[in-house]
């Protein structure tokens, strides 16, 4: 029998970093590791299932994934007008978040898709970030439609604060350009 292929709209890249809050960019482009890339729902499923999930990994980890060709850094092309939405969570249900997040954005589910680079997870000692990280970063119909998915995904209700930074004001807020998030 022949395996089925089920192909993405768009190809990813699957980003691993175990860091400390010490890292400035330099160390911190040395430290990210590129795990692999898919392309179709299976070879999605393939890494997705044998990584450990988000409640799992040791502190400081994190992972991210992105469209292939973009790096999850500041300094990347694709990044450099960019910005991200940011939620932090509770101890105790990333893996769960994370698996929705990546499930919207590798079906094409915000609205604004092409907007996507990419996602990342980071473990911290108190909390659970997420980040969504979109090209546009002064488009407010961006800004607005993604906050508009990521509410209706994780079922947020007003409350919530989704914090959203701009690229260029985080990098020049960290004057040693820490990736703090």
């Amino acid at each position: 029998m022949i395996p089925q292929h089920n192909p993405l709209e768009k190809r990813y890249s699957y980003w691993f970093t175990a860091s400390d809050s010490t890292k400035t960019v330099t160390d911190y482009g040395d430290s990210i590791k590129m795990i692999g890339s898919f392309g179709t729902i299976e070879e999605f499923w393939q890494y997705y299932s044998h990584l450990k999930k988000p409640d799992d990994v040791p502190l400081n980890t994190e992972y991210h994934v992105f469209q292939e060709g973009i790096k999850p850094m500041w300094e990347d092309e694709a990044n450099k007008k960019g910005a991200r939405w940011i939620l932090r969570i509770k101890k105790g249900a990333a893996s769960l978040f994370w698996e929705e997040l990546l499930i919207t954005m590798i079906g094409e589910q915000f609205d604004v898709a092409d907007e996507i680079c990419g996602v990342a997870v980071s473990i911290r000692a108190n909390e659970d970030i997420f980040s969504i990280w979109i090209r546009s970063g002064q488009d407010l119909s961006v800004k607005n439609s993604v906050k508009e998915t990521l509410k209706r995904i994780w079922k947020l209700n007003d409350n919530v604060f989704l914090e959203y930074k701009e690229h260029p004001t985080a990098q020049r807020t960290h004057p040693r350009y820490k990736h703090n998030y």
